[in-house]
């Protein structure tokens, strides 16, 4: 056989083939690994190692590069004009896919911007991204970048229009003064995309924790907020307030968050959990709304970081939503802890249904003995007490239709405040 000539005259060919074939070939390497595996492993890495990981994973192959750069993107994190430009210049290379890939802007300003840039976002960035519609862009404020008097998102963003906030699905604020209660609720108000809030440090001029609570009758809350997390504030539990009244409505949408409660059903919920707060209200809260079988509204408030009961409370399916049905999650139980369940059950409202959730069958007989029997004789003798007990599977509940010594159980569900099936059995 002749031997194979090579091209003396243009040495650099023949590396760019072999350079090319290698390619190839290690694409064709890269393309056999299982797709599914291959979404496992992007998944578990991005939730644990960060970008940094998915970034030497990209450096294998083209193959895995091409995979490995939406996740990297998917999520941009902005703290400073500088950033800004940086960015842009990356998505302004010629070769560049990565405006496709971002989906969601996180923006940090932590102190005032010299000069201000976060208006230039919307002007410059926005525009050349096709962001989640959802979930577009998360905020995060911090007190040197909040003025005096803070009472609109854009007292703190200078130079932004307002349509600027038509884009904030996510907003954390910390370390700020309010003039009062009024003016953080006029804040949230005026961000109608907002879903998700996180209030961390902020003050107000406190009331008596009895005191009914104020309600604005002029406020539209966001409609599609749902999430409410507060920790170190004057009062936590207002939490309560920020997420139940008059909603926007959204023009041809019938699932909106409807938890337009009166001042009485908000004082209800507000008394029980600061009862499961013995009796603080700066203790860490979470409160979620959710739609149980697209009909009845659910708020769950999760007394986070201390050994207190969940509480979540059904709604009424028509329109004067009242508190039908109250579940009682008490993770952990102890004798010495009684009178604190005993004060949430007196400021029980009326009900169709109180479902309690145990760790233990043992658990149910101490509680029913020392705290249903004097407390909730009424609601147990019409039969409208129902009980859980923890299953042998951690995070799975067995539900007892009748007397805490039936044998008559209902199934495995999960825990009673995560599951909307629970909650209407």
């Amino acid at each position: 056989m002749p031997a194979r000539k090579h091209n003396l005259k243009n040495p650099q060919l023949t590396f760019h083939t072999v350079a090319t074939r290698r390619n190839i070939a290690l694409l064709r390497i890269g393309a056999r690994f299982p797709q599914e595996l291959f979404g496992r492993v992007l998944h578990f890495t991005h939730a644990s190692d960060g970008k940094r990981t998915l970034g030497q994973l990209a450096l294998t192959c083209r193959y895995w590069a091409t995979k490995c750069q939406p996740a990297i993107f998917e999520k941009i994190k902005l703290q400073s004009s500088k950033d800004l430009d940086e960015l842009l210049v990356l998505i302004e290379s010629p070769l560049s896919r990565i405006a496709s890939y971002i989906k969601r802007l996180q923006l940090f300003q932590e102190e005032p911007p010299k000069p201000p840039w976060i208006h230039l976002v919307a002007l410059r960035l926005v525009p050349k991204l096709s962001l989640y519609t959802d979930t577009p862009m998360m905020l995060f404020l911090s007190k040197a970048a909040i003025s005096r008097g803070f009472r609109s998102i854009h007292d703190a963003l200078p130079r932004v229009y307002p349509s600027f906030s038509s884009h904030i699905s996510y907003l954390s604020l910390w370390n700020a003064r309010f003039n009062s209660l009024a003016d953080l609720f006029h804040l949230v108000d005026e961000i109608p995309p907002l879903r998700e809030l996180n209030l961390r440090c902020l003050t107000w001029p406190a009331t008596a924790p009895d005191t009914q609570p104020v309600v604005l009758p002029q406020r539209r809350i966001p409609p599609h907020l749902f999430y409410v997390d507060v920790s170190k504030c004057t009062d936590n539990l207002a939490g309560i307030q920020i997420l139940t009244g008059r909603r926007r409505k959204v023009r041809g949408e019938t699932s909106t968050l409807d938890f337009d409660l009166d001042r009485e059903q908000q004082h209800t919920i507000y008394k029980m959990m600061l009862a499961m707060m013995e009796g603080h209200p700066d203790a860490h809260c979470k409160l979620r709304l959710d739609k149980v079988n697209y009909v009845y509204n659910k708020i769950t408030v999760d007394r986070t970081l201390y050994y207190g009961a969940l509480l979540t409370f059904i709604l009424s399916s028509d329109s004067k939503h009242n508190i039908e049905i109250v579940a009682i999650d008490i993770p952990v139980y102890s004798d010495n802890r009684l009178e604190i369940f005993s004060t949430v059950c007196e400021h029980l409202p009326p009900l169709q249904k109180l479902i309690i959730g145990f760790k233990s069958k043992e658990d149910i007989s101490h509680y029913v003995h020392k705290v249903m029997n004097p407390k909730l004789g009424d609601l147990r003798s019409v039969d409208k007490v129902e009980y859980a007990v923890l299953g042998g599977e951690y995070g799975k509940y067995q539900w007892l239709r009748k007397l805490p010594d039936s044998e008559d159980w209902k199934g495995s569900f999960h825990p009673l405040i995560f599951s909307a099936r629970n909650s209407l059995l």
